[in-house]
């Protein structure tokens, strides 16, 4: 996990892992990058990036498409979203290969 930014109120997570739904681990969701509230914890892994706390969610989550991921991030994990407390979802295609448009958000 790198920390791409931090201060008293929130911190800048990439490689970022949460269970956002309590009791359901399938509802483990990944994202390249989040903004997660200071008062969230957190642990590092060099190997696997960052693990919130099960239950905490991030305020802005954004993953990078691909055709790779395409499905899981624009059907699986907005489903799951839809039911956590995660304010912001953002999805991008700089490739502008698989997502059209190419910036993609939901509330």
């Amino acid at each position: 996990a790198v920390v791409l930014r931090s201060s008293a109120r929130y911190a800048v997570l990439s490689h970022v892992r949460c269970q956002l739904i309590d009791g359901f681990p399938d509802a483990l969701t990944l994202f390249d990058v989040a903004v997660v509230p200071a008062t969230h914890q957190w642990e590092a892994s060099e190997r696997h990036g960052a693990y919130l706390r099960q239950g905490d969610a991030p305020m802005l989550a954004v993953n990078v498409v691909s055709a790779d991921t395409l499905e899981e991030d624009t059907i699986r994990t907005p489903n799951i979203l839809a039911d956590s407390a995660v304010s912001e979802y953002v999805l991008f295609d700089p490739s502008a290969d698989v997502l059209r448009p190419t910036f993609q958000g939901f509330v």
